[in-house]
């Protein structure tokens, strides 16, 4: 149980971690005067990158494998459809989409958890001795 627990911990403090590093890409990418399509998706790259690479050797200590991050890049596209959901859901109800992104961030965080731990990064995983 404690190893679940400091991956759920790691888990979200990677997914906190990469968020800053989205934004704060953005934003230098702005100020340096990037035009915002260029900044937001570049951003979005590092952003991902930087995820991909502590969510497999920080939360889950993985070893990098091609199948991992395809894995990674179809864990990463279902939760990105289902962020739309919950975005164009909340407005027909009356909502915002900024609600409606912050109402997908537990079931985001919960299947990107799930996946990562018993998907993505199953066969890489460094097995615990015995």
């Amino acid at each position: 149980m404690v190893g679940l627990s400091r991956q759920i911990v790691s888990y979200l403090f990677v997914g906190v971690a990469s968020a800053i590093v989205d934004v704060g890409t953005l934003q230098a990418l702005l100020l340096a005067g990037s035009g915002t399509t260029a900044a937001v998706s570049v951003a979005f790259v590092v952003g991902l990158v930087f995820n991909y690479v502590c969510q497999q050797r920080l939360t889950f200590r993985a070893r990098h494998s091609l199948r991992s991050a395809l894995r990674f890049l179809a864990v990463v596209a279902v939760n990105y459809g289902q962020t739309l959901l919950f975005v164009h859901g909340t407005l027909l109800l009356g909502g915002t989409a900024v609600l409606g992104k912050l109402l997908s961030l537990p079931s985001v965080a919960v299947v990107g958890f799930v996946a990562g731990k018993f998907w993505t990064f199953r066969d890489t995983a460094a097995q615990p001795p015995g």
